[in-house]
């Protein structure tokens, strides 16, 4: 079952040609980066601190989770879809 993904279409480079059919049985890794919470005010930060502006502090690495990690929904859903077509997680990055 083929799923296209919008925007994702790409043209074959120049010279490039179909060299036959993918494996079914070759494993293909894929990695997903979920949108941030506070997004905007992880912006905001970053730009302080390029600016020499160190009033915001340093933030610990569990800090900098609790603030800006991937919503646990998003998470879920990301699983559920990965479920519902026989996917598997290898590795999440983060807490």
């Amino acid at each position: 079952m083929a799923h296209a993904l919008s925007g994702s279409d790409r043209a074959p480079l120049n010279g490039a040609r179909s060299v036959g059919k993918a494996d079914p049985a070759e494993r293909l890794e894929v990695t997903m980066l979920v949108r941030r919470r506070g997004s905007d005010a992880l912006k905001e930060r970053v730009k302080k601190l390029a600016g020499g502006d160190t009033s915001v502090g340093h933030l610990e690495r569990e800090e900098f989770a609790k603030q800006f990690e991937a919503d646990a929904s998003d998470i879920a859903a990301v699983k559920t879809f990965a479920a519902s077509r026989s996917l598997r997680n290898t590795r999440r990055a983060g807490p």
